[in-house]
């Protein structure tokens, strides 16, 4: 982390650093820190980095992911609230989806939807088959 950051940046400060992350888990509890978890990724980590200080390791965090119950996200109106526009529930593939799905919004928000949206993205499906957070957690 940091190479190449002109030096006097806050982002300088993350020179010689590494960001070693790794797991998911399905828990009712989204917003319960498993400290763990974190132990066995350091675990499973430390024999690939035997330089690295892990001892005084800083910003562990987790954070909940949005997930449909299907597995597909939620792109386009919102159902009865024409105003809300949902790009949503992308899993782990939030990164590699962001390009289309912002193509897909832009097009819902210029009144020129994109006819290559999937009818299997549909915000309203999620009304249908009880997919939302009314369905509860896995």
């Amino acid at each position: 982390m940091g190479a190449g950051v002109p030096s006097g940046r806050a982002e300088s400060r993350a020179r010689g650093k590494v960001r070693v992350a790794g797991t998911m888990e399905f828990d009712r509890d989204p917003d319960r820190f498993r400290q763990s978890r974190v132990d066995a990724i350091v675990a499973a980590a430390r024999p690939c980095l035997p330089e690295a200080d892990w001892e005084h390791r800083e910003q562990e965090w987790m954070g909940p992911r949005p997930m449909t119950t299907d597995g597909l996200p939620l792109i386009g109106p919102l159902p009865g609230h024409p105003g809300v526009v949902l790009a949503t529930g992308h899993n782990m593939l939030g990164l590699m989806l962001a390009p289309a799905t912002g193509r897909l919004v832009t097009g819902l928000l210029t009144g020129k939807p994109d006819d290559s949206l999937p009818p299997g993205f549909a915000s309203g499906r999620a009304v249908r088959r009880g997919l939302g957070p009314s369905a509860g957690r896995v």
